[in-house]
């Protein structure tokens, strides 16, 4: 079932009405990952097809991302439109990044007309031998505009600037899924 992203108030663009993302780990190490933004979507920046490989800065534009959160260490997955990616690993808050290159995206499929675009992504975001047991998740989506304005959207937002990495926005709890 889709879960609603909440619009951050220091974003300025309008476009967006509503964003919807849902994120289920089907074992093995593969997710799939489903994100819906509803509104005026010929005036949102959706950045044209591209082979699936790793870019950095994707978030500059139009992205949508997934935190999993184990411990104190979590790693972050940008996906864009245009089907290409980038992962990291942190140690802490914001420590220690490190590029995550395990990350292999099955399928990228985007749908979009006038008033909704979705993105629907099949992707192995760990390797199988990962011994998490459970894992905080936190969905999100930078939304780029034409013309330059940006709307902040994820499951909660910590008070102050948009920043997706604080810990208040990991707030789905979910077990590892497990190969029976």
């Amino acid at each position: 079932m889709p879960l609603l992203l909440q619009h951050h108030t220091h974003s300025t663009g309008q476009a967006v009405r509503l964003v919807e993302a849902d994120c289920i780990e089907l074992g093995g190490g593969e997710f799939d990952i489903f994100f819906r933004i509803h509104g005026d979507i010929e005036n949102v920046v959706v950045p044209s097809r591209k082979p699936a490989t790793r870019q950095d800065e994707l978030w500059r534009t139009t992205c949508f991302e997934v935190f999993i959160a184990s411990g104190d260490g979590y790693w972050e997955f940008n996906f864009s439109p245009s089907s290409e990616w980038a992962a990291y690993r942190f140690a802490d808050y914001r420590k220690a990044r490190e590029i995550e290159t395990r990350t292999v995206i099955r399928q990228c499929d985007l749908q979009q007309d006038e008033s909704v675009l979705d993105m629907h992504i099949v992707a192995s975001l760990f390797s199988p031998d990962t011994n998490q047991k459970s894992y905080r998740l936190g969905l999100s989506a930078v939304i780029e505009e034409a013309g330059g304005a940006i709307s902040y959207w994820a499951l909660a937002h910590p008070t102050g600037k948009p920043d997706f990495h604080h810990k208040e926005c990991f707030t789905i709890e979910r077990l590892k899924a497990t190969n029976s």
